[in-house]
């Protein structure tokens, strides 16, 4: 029983320094992109062959696109004043193909970060 306590103090021991190491990077990025990101949707919602998708917001690039990942690792992309697009995937088009942000949210497709 004592072997198993060492183990697990151990274990919560790592964790928390691996936290607090990791901690003042994250912090810093997050203050770094914190603007940008309340540009964009949290996510956005997209149907390709009757069926719905969600692209999750993954990080915003220092030139103002926006990548957005959906569980199954297919990645879209979209800026302010551009059209969505799929990259890198032999996908559908879509719902959400060449829209602007303006228009995704306009049809409802978007889900947005509380401010």
């Amino acid at each position: 029983m004592q072997e198993n306590m060492n183990v697990k103090s151990l274990s919560v021991g790592a964790l928390f320094v691996c936290f607090t190491i990791w901690q003042p990077f994250s912090v810093q990025r997050a203050e770094a992109q914190e603007t940008s990101l309340k540009e964009f949707p949290l996510a956005i919602i997209c149907e390709s062959s009757g069926i719905p998708h969600v692209f999750y917001l993954s990080k915003v690039q220092k030139d103002g696109v926006a990548v957005y990942v959906r569980p199954d690792g297919v990645v879209g992309m979209i800026s302010q004043t551009g059209t969505a697009t799929v990259v890198g995937a032999e996908v559908e088009r879509g719902t959400c193909g060449g829209k602007t942000l303006k228009e995704l949210r306009s049809a409802g497709q978007t889900v947005e970060i509380e401010k």
